[in-house]
């Protein structure tokens, strides 16, 4: 394989030039450096170099998963079936630029073509295994270096994936001083596309808040790629009367549907701009949405049945699980439950997903009414995550947390029935989630913080909670969508939770948004700063909703 030195590193501009300063310099106690055309020669860096299949191809990936100080997540899938190897080559670390700041030196490698990136083979890792056809598989690294940048190369793949298929990773320092996070939700491209086929979404603005921001670590709440409303009417002609047919024709109809589904994140997934994010910006961390299950997937009818199918809930959660969860759990079993929280600690930092959706239906997929949002279990998950060593708790959950009042709230889930699996009507289980994240923070005062994030929604908003009996404010941001249908605000600014928690609104209406958190633990006062922006691109007119959308007509 060839590879020549103005190939661009994905999503890069291509009139970037290296700046004179940034010139090659031999330093004595520097190992040797190589540039980007040696990789694929044999013994410079692997013994065998870069070696292509052209008969394979990527259908996704590489997506840079959960990363440490030491160990990161690489999540691929080819077809056919075939053996890919994924190489971790160190890139060099820029010489120091008199005046450049530390930030602009980590952005580097992010901004320069990949033709004039110099890498060392000291440090340079691979890990080759067996693909199967069509399903996304982990490569886990560790015994990484901290603080450093990898270049993510795959062999055993056609020669144009090995070019245009490469990752870009960091793993993050002993000491964490300062985390940049990004958060969105709601990606709903086939809303987008069916209303505007310019092709330009808000993930190329990502693209742009990313290389100037830097990331460290991206959040998904929610939504993150489910089925179309074609793939869920597919779905439901496959699975019907699954019942009827022996075990063999039922695997084979969960084979398809499956299948069916993972096109749905391919398809998604794919996109240039949120392939080339998935890439090289940052970790990337999730939590299953409502639209990844399918949409209003918890509400029963008067009549009988539920919206969807027992088969149908299982297999989107098994296609959730392929893509989402490995991103964090490399090692996942086979479904034993429907369990999807999870904990996650950078340094001083920690990050909750809750899983409101799970606790709704059993192991079957069947829907069981009037089940709390949150398990014993997951309480039990939150607490022990407020005792860990952390300073600062970001807790994120797919379902919309405070767009209503409670008297707003249960007032629309009589016309809306799906609402009433969503925050506004749980006050009591909401109330318990303020409750535990303010006596925390008050614990230890002002040395902590603690952030609520909310996802799944129509409409951006950035929301103070006030605790009356505490003295303390809490900061909440719904996002979403950053793709798809908006809503009108409808909600009033103001109110209150119940006797003890209050709050005030500041939305943003019919904008696609996204959050990012600049979050920074390096004050000698040891207090934590978080710096919260809700950034808004107005949509045009057909994508924003004048109302609720109602639920959708029994099966």
């Amino acid at each position: 394989v060839r590879f020549e030195d103005d190939t661009l590193f994905p999503g890069c501009c291509s009139t970037t030039t290296q700046p004179p300063e940034l010139k090659e310099r031999v330093l004595v106690d520097q190992p040797p450096r190589l540039k980007f055309g040696d990789l694929a020669k044999p013994f410079k860096v692997f013994k065998e170099g870069l070696v292509p299949d052209p008969s394979v191809m990527v259908q996704l990936g590489p997506i840079i998963g959960k990363i440490t100080e030491r160990t990161a997540i690489v999540l691929v899938e080819v077809a056919p079936a075939a053996e890919v190897t994924c190489h971790l080559i160190p890139i060099a670390p820029e010489d120091e630029n008199p005046g450049a700041s530390k930030n602009a030196s980590r952005r580097q490698a992010r901004l320069l073509r990949v033709g004039k990136l110099e890498f060392t083979k000291e440090g340079s890792t691979s890990l080759a295994q067996q693909l199967e056809a069509n399903k996304p598989r982990p490569f886990f690294f560790d015994e990484l270096q901290p603080a450093t940048q990898y270049l993510v190369v795959l062999s055993g793949v056609s020669q144009s994936d090995m070019l245009n298929r490469m990752g870009q990773l960091r793993t993050f320092p002993d000491q964490v001083d300062r985390i940049r996070v990004l958060v969105a939700s709601g990606n709903d491209i086939n809303a987008v596309a069916e209303q505007d086929d310019s092709g330009d979404t808000t993930w190329s603005r990502v693209v742009e808040i990313g290389q100037s921001f830097d990331i460290d670590v991206m959040l998904h709440v929610g939504d993150v790629a489910g089925p179309s409303r074609q793939d869920q009417r597919v779905a439901e002609g496959v699975l019907r009367d699954y019942e009827l047919f022996k075990e063999g024709v039922q695997v084979e109809k969960d084979g398809e549907v499956v299948d069916l589904f993972r096109e749905a994140y391919k398809r998604s997934w794919n996109d240039p701009s949120l392939r080339s994010i998935f890439a090289r910006m940052g970790s990337h961390l999730m939590i299953m949405g409502d639209r990844d299950i399918g949409a209003d997937h918890a509400v029963t009818f008067p009549e009988g049945g539920q919206r969807y199918s027992p088969a149908f809930l299982r297999n989107a959660v098994d296609a959730y699980r392929a893509y989402g969860r490995q991103l964090w759990d490399p090692e996942m079993q086979p479904r034993t439950r429907i369990q999807e929280w999870h904990f996650q600690e950078v340094g001083a930092v920690g990050f909750f997903f809750l899983d409101p959706f799970s606790n709704q239906f059993n192991f079957k997929g069947e829907v069981v009414p009037g089940r709390p949002l949150i398990g014993e279990e997951q309480w039990e998950g939150l607490r022990n995550a407020l005792a860990a060593n952390i300073r600062v708790i970001i807790v994120c959950s797919p379902s919309p947390m405070l767009h209503d009042s409670p008297e707003q709230g249960e007032e629309h889930a009589e016309k809306f029935p799906y609402l009433r699996n969503h925050w506004m009507c749980r006050t009591a289980e909401f109330a318990q989630l303020l409750h535990l994240l303010f006596h925390w923070k008050h614990a230890q005062f002002p040395f902590r913080e603690a952030v609520l994030i909310s996802g799944g929604g129509k409409c951006g908003c950035t929301t103070d909670i006030q605790d009356k009996e505490l003295g303390l404010n809490l900061p909440l941001v719904s996002t979403g969508p950053v793709a798809g249908l908006c809503e009108k605000w409808t909600s009033s600014d103001s109110g209150n939770i119940d006797e003890r928690f209050s709050y005030m609104h500041c939305p943003l209406p019919g904008q696609y948004n996204f959050c990012t958190m600049d979050v920074d633990l390096s004050s000698r006062t040891m207090k934590p700063s978080v710096d919260i922006q809700l950034i808004g691109i107005p949509v045009g007119h057909e994508l924003v909703l004048d109302h609720r959308r109602p639920v959708a007509d029994p099966p």
